[in-house]
């Protein structure tokens, strides 16, 4: 997939600051915008590129068979200083985990996955 250029930069801009109400995947915390069929934006003013590069290197280590973690394609700031986080769009529902005893279940086993981890 290929890294957005300075006029798809200025199209995620846009899509973060006036989204479709159908293209809002999170508002919780960091704000989550689909941009197309396979990808997403986070963008915020907390976003930063520490969080990108963090991202890209646990999609990296991780085992997929485990934990799901979206590849990231690009960072950038935008002049007001906000982050752009453009990533893999993951297929699947949002969950409440302390409603739902699979999501527990699940979440100590990519806690279990992690601590294999030498730190």
């Amino acid at each position: 997939m290929s890294l957005p250029e300075d006029s798809q930069r200025a199209s995620v801009i846009a899509s973060c600051a006036n989204p479709l109400p159908g293209n809002v995947v999170s508002q919780y915390g960091k704000r989550i915008i689909k941009i197309s069929d396979h990808q997403v934006v986070k963008c915020g003013p907390d976003v930063t590129r520490e969080e990108f590069e963090n991202q890209r290197i646990a999609h990296e280590l991780v085992d997929s068979r485990i934990v799901s973690i979206p590849r990231v394609y690009d960072f950038f700031l935008d002049e007001q200083g906000w982050g752009y986080i453009v990533m893999e769009l993951m297929k699947g529902k949002v969950i409440d985990p302390l409603n739902d005893v699979s999501a527990i279940q699940r979440v100590a086993s990519v806690l279990g996955h992690f601590a294999t981890f030498a730190i």
